[in-house]
């Protein structure tokens, strides 16, 4: 899918670039809350980060529920949603090339607004 073009966008209604968006399945298991934030970002801290939080300078994620889905996310790239029991979600990321070279090297966060903070590697 092409939702995003690279970097920051104030809008997910912007007009996305030719390059194809990197995919991620997020699979949350028996879990139950209101997701507040997804970030992605580089074990080494160097290589990229994205996320779903709006205004910060960071590359937005856009997410869907089905992998040729709508947009779940807001317009201005936030995203929130409550779960419960087993959620499959579908997080799409404009690549800056090394995403798309070694997504085992990324690791994916999920922040509810409870508190609570989920963190799992990507597997290729």
């Amino acid at each position: 899918m092409n939702y995003l073009k690279k970097g920051e966008v104030s809008s997910l209604l912007a007009t996305p670039d030719a390059n194809p968006d990197a995919h991620v399945l997020l699979k949350l298991i028996n879990t139950k809350g209101t997701i507040e934030s997804i970030t992605i970002k580089a074990k080494d801290s160097k290589s990229g980060t994205w996320d779903t939080i709006p205004g910060n300078g960071i590359w937005n994620i856009v997410v869907t529920r089905a992998a040729s889905g709508g947009i779940l996310s807001n317009t201005d790239g936030s995203f929130n949603m409550e779960v419960e029991g087993d959620t499959e979600l579908h997080l799409w990321l404009a690549d800056n090339g090394n995403f798309g070279a070694a997504p085992e090297k990324f690791d994916v966060y999920i922040a509810f607004e409870d508190g609570r903070l989920l963190k799992n590697t990507i597997k290729k």
